[in-house]
């Protein structure tokens, strides 16, 4: 025998969304900044691209294995890429490592199969003495303070040679104390003998230093040469009291010209080729260099007017797929479209700008910006009707009414609704069980390409609903081979809940004192003279077990089920009888009854067969109530799943939209809550405890009312499902 299976609580409400990357659910910004966010050029990457570039020029490019690699790990999904990327085996080889025959004790390594090698070793240096302190000296271009070196890596431009007149330079000292104590020194720093200094500096000055150990301090001066000719510089002295401890070396005199020469070609640095060169010269070399190693930003002045220039180095650098702000900015300017476009898709997206609404323009379309898709489940409403004044479209769920919120202004801010949008609407009109409405929507998302299988799905789930058994099989038939193993499950129950409404087999997815003893012979006597009455019914016959009773009255009072029901939920004892007794019955009855006989069967009059009621035996000041309910319906507790079957009594054909309502207690005789309400199924079932709420967890027992419009009602107690 199968074991039985237990109820399982429903698990809480949860908000579900589509993070794309690992663990990351903010998506904001154009795909380009998404992938720049994620995976950022390195040297790893830089070999996978020359890897791939050799063979699309079909050579032999061998096994991807890069040194690099371990720059990849910027974040999760980069090291996965990366992994993904490298020629490594899954298991690798048995590796033979031996020692070097030559008596270097080096280490021979052999693989066997693709391997990435760390090593490290000892080498002997060789060891130059110095002073405490170092100092040195360096001019520089204001204008251009650093530049790029082979690496991609930002340092530090120094000029040399031939300087211009006229032209601000700057001049650095840097002061270094590489011993361990602690030094107080006086710098002295002089500008170029005949130079004028600039921005409030001084020709000559004296600057106090306290330098920790093993710490550095640079000290910058400005000035210009007024004129052409030499000029000679006393370099920086460093004093410690009145010693000098280090000085920077003279340098050679500097030459002061009207114009620079050109440099030969093959010493031309980036900054000078952006301001000095040909329009067809810097083309060439943008053709020519890594892009992503040149400072761009210093040739978007060349393209302030001229138009024809601006488009040649936009069209060289969308081929290499290298942005530069400042230049595509200037698209504006110049009335290109595509490089407008492609602007303000890669920058507008990050400013604070945050629509309710997608914005399409012909530059510019902000699609999802302040939208995430989000699903909730399980989510299941406690009501099925709205209570006294509250609206049906209110939601309780906050997170849910503020993501239909931005949902119905997408649809709002729109000329024609669009057919994704349509689907949204769809899903999120059917957590809130607004049926009708939804399969609206989903016809407006008809033929919507990519995401079919999921409109379909919530079509058979509302045709389901809707009792369009044929159309649903349909849908559910369509997709039921699909390979996902969660929409497969999905589509075969839709199958099998249309199955079982139409009548068919399920398949099986699943101390005594002087005073005390007086008291006891007291009680007992009472206990013998007590009168009892207590009243059963069965069918339409009323059984009455009485003692020391000689007559009583039967009262019948008419009654309103489902008021009575939510009145008083577990209508039992002399909470329940209290209702009545300051009601004037329907009909009342007097009976006389045998002393000697202990039962009494009396039957329910006809006038009373096809109303619900409330039978009440009265006798001397004790009463005893049942109600009767008059319906032709059977129905089935499955306690171990938590849902009822309500079935026509006669036929035993499933009656679905019949209504059900429950109360739950959370002890005996404890204050009734409501719990949930509903209609049945097309298979007649109704799972009358899953609730996306934690009141099982306190629900020692339930109260089930069922109302059907043609078969009657009944009320229904029950135990909460094993778990």
């Amino acid at each position: 025998m199968a074991e039985q299976q237990l109820y399982a609580a429903l698990p809480k409400t949860q908000e579900w969304a589509e993070s794309n990357y690992y663990r990351a659910t903010e998506l904001q910004g154009s795909a380009a900044h998404l992938r720049s966010a994620k995976v950022s050029p390195n040297a790893f990457w830089g070999d996978w691209a020359r890897h791939i570039a050799t063979q699309i020029a079909g050579e032999d490019s061998g096994l991807f294995l890069s040194s690099n690699f371990a720059t990849a790990n910027g974040t999760f999904t980069e090291v996965l890429l990366a992994l993904a990327v490298l020629d490594l085996p899954f298991e690798a080889g048995q590796h033979a490592y031996t020692r070097a025959e030559d008596g270097s004790g080096g280490l021979l390594f052999v693989a066997a199969s693709p391997a990435i090698v760390f090593h490290k070793e000892l080498r002997e240096a060789s060891i130059e003495l110095s002073s405490a302190v170092m100092v040195g000296q360096h001019f520089y271009d204001p204008e251009a303070r650093t530049s790029t070196d082979s690496s991609g890596m930002q340092v530090d431009k120094y000029v040399e040679g031939k300087l211009l007149q006229r032209k601000t330079y700057g001049l650095q000292v840097v002061v270094t104390n590489i011993s361990r104590q602690h030094r107080h020194l006086s710098v002295l720093l002089q500008i170029p003998s005949g130079a004028m200094p600039v921005k409030g500096h001084r020709a000559t000055r004296s600057h106090l230093l306290s330098l920790g150990p093993y710490s550095t301090e640079t000290l910058d001066t400005e000035f210009y040469f007024p004129a052409t000719g030499d000029y000679s510089l006393y370099p920086a002295h460093v004093a410690n009291q009145q010693t000098i401890v280090a000085a920077a070396l003279e340098p050679p005199a500097i030459e002061a010209v009207e114009e620079l020469p050109p440099p030969p070609a093959e010493a031309m640095g980036w900054d000078y080729i952006a301001a000095n060169s040909t329009d067809s010269e810097l083309i060439e070399v943008l053709r020519r260099d890594n892009l992503f190693e040149l400072n761009l930003t210093l040739i978007a002045w060349r393209c302030v007017h001229d138009a024809e220039l601006f488009g040649q180095i936009v069209g060289v650098l969308r081929e290499t797929q290298c942005y530069n702000k400042r230049i595509w900015r200037l698209g504006l300017k110049h009335g290109d479209a595509q490089a407008s476009q492609e602007y303000l898709e890669a920058e507008v997206p990050q400013s604070s700008l945050t629509p309710l609404a997608p914005i399409t323009s012909t530059l510019l379309r902000l699609d999802d910006n302040g939208y995430n898709h989000l699903e909730y489940g399980p989510l299941i409403n406690a009501r099925a009707h709205p209570l006294g004044s509250e609206q049906r479209s209110q939601i309780n769920n906050e997170g849910l009414r503020t993501q239909w919120t931005k949902v119905l202004w997408r649809i709002a801010m729109q000329h024609a609704i669009d057919p994704k949008d349509a689907l949204l609407a769809a899903y999120y009109l059917l957590v809130q069980e607004r049926t009708e409405e939804a399969l609206e929507m989903l016809a407006k998302a008809e033929g919507l390409e990519g995401l079919a299988m999921q409109r379909d799905y919530l079509e058979a789930y509302t045709c389901v609903t809707l009792g369009r058994e044929v159309r649903a099989l349909e849908l559910a038939n369509r997709h039921l081979a699909v390979k996902h193993p969660t929409w497969h499950t999905m589509f075969a129950a839709v199958i099998e809940h249309v199955k079982e409404a139409q009548g068919e087999e399920p398949s099986e997815l699943c101390e005594v004192a002087e005073g005390a003893a007086g008291r006891d012979a007291a009680m007992e006597q009472g206990a013998k003279g007590e009168i009892v009455i207590d009243l059963a019914i069965e069918g339409r016959q009323i059984e009455l077990e009485y003692d020391n009773v000689a007559a009583c009255t039967l009262n019948f009072y008419r009654m309103d089920l489902e008021l009575l029901f939510s009145t008083n939920p577990f209508m039992q004892g002399s909470t329940g009888q209290a209702q009545f007794s300051f009601i004037k019955p329907n009909l009342s009855v007097s009976l006389q009854l045998d002393p000697e006989d202990c039962t009494h069967i009396a039957s329910i009059p006809e006038q009373f067969h096809s109303d619900n009621i409330m039978v009440e035996a009265v006798a001397a000041g004790k009463r005893s109530a049942q109600p009767f309910y008059a319906h032709s319906m059977r129905c089935d507790i499955l306690e171990s799943t938590g849902q009822i079957k309500v079935s026509d009594g006669a036929t035993g054909a499933p009656l679905s939209q019949t209504y059900v309502k429950v109360y739950s207690q959370a002890s005996a005789g404890g204050e009734a809550e409501f719990y949930k309400d509903g209609y049945t199924d097309r298979r007649g079932r109704f799972d009358y405890v899953s609730l996306s709420t934690n009141q099982l967890d306190r629900t020692t027992r339930f109260a089930i009312l069922i109302l059907s419009t043609t078969s009657g009602g009944i009320i229904k107690h029950v135990s909460p499902p094993a778990r």
